[in-house]
């Protein structure tokens, strides 16, 4: 589904047929792109990256809520957005450290998502690789790096100032949301698995870890192996 999503933006010049290229691997011209005719190059890039811009796109074209596999949920919606005819997005911070890109919400053609997609095409088609894989900073920078900046930028506007009291004030950054945006869009604090937009502690009263998520599994945090290729090429 993650590469059919990336093809189809290109179909329809959301990122180019080069980027698309580098996402998802190129098919030759003797072959439908399947493995067994040898159809596809297969240095593409890791399913990271690949998944990131596919949630941006997803945001930018469909909207709606995206979440984590590792996500839960037991709030009711009209809990979670109790004005839906005003509310457009949600930006919940992670411990007021960053806004999370492990939970986003927001209305359909948000043009936020299309200048996060924008971004991340310079970004992509300019990066070294090795196997089709960016190293692990880059990928970081394609996550949630160029994901804080340019909510930064459209959401507080051309102040570099003001960008930086943000950046360096999570909490300040919310309660400049809550005042100003008369809950077009709605953010929080979320601190733990159960206590935030979706989850409150009453319904989960212990935490839990991705550990056990890995084990189960065979997961290894894509961060290892990432710097295993680049460290062993």
């Amino acid at each position: 589904m993650i590469d059919d999503v990336i093809r189809n933006a290109a179909d329809f010049d959301l990122i180019s047929r080069e980027e698309r290229d580098i996402l998802v691997g190129k098919k030759d011209d003797d072959g439908d792109g399947s493995e067994e005719n040898n159809g596809v190059v297969h240095k593409v890039s890791h399913v990271v990256e690949r998944s990131d811009i596919a949630r941006l796109l997803l945001m930018y074209t469909e909207g709606g809520f995206y979440l984590d596999a590792d996500r839960l949920v037991s709030k009711s919606m009209k809990d979670v957005i109790p004005r839906p005819s005003t509310t457009r997005m949600c930006l919940p911070t992670f411990n007021d450290v960053n806004f999370c890109q492990d939970l986003i919400c927001s209305s359909r053609g948000n043009d936020l998502f299309l200048d996060m997609i924008k971004e991340a095409s310079k970004i992509r088609v300019a990066a070294k690789r090795r196997n089709g894989w960016i190293k692990g900073g880059g990928l970081f920078d394609l996550g949630p790096v160029l994901y804080n900046q340019q909510i930064l930028m459209r959401v507080f506007g051309g102040d570099e100032e003001t960008h930086d009291k943000c950046r360096d004030d999570f909490l300040l950054a919310r309660e400049m949301i809550v005042a100003d945006s008369d809950e077009i869009i709605i953010t929080t604090k979320e601190s733990s698995c159960n206590d935030g937009l979706l989850m409150d502690e009453a319904s989960l009263p212990e935490c839990y870890g991705r550990e056990d998520l890995f084990d189960a599994y065979g997961m290894t945090p894509w961060a290892v192996e990432v710097d295993a290729l680049w460290d062993n090429a």
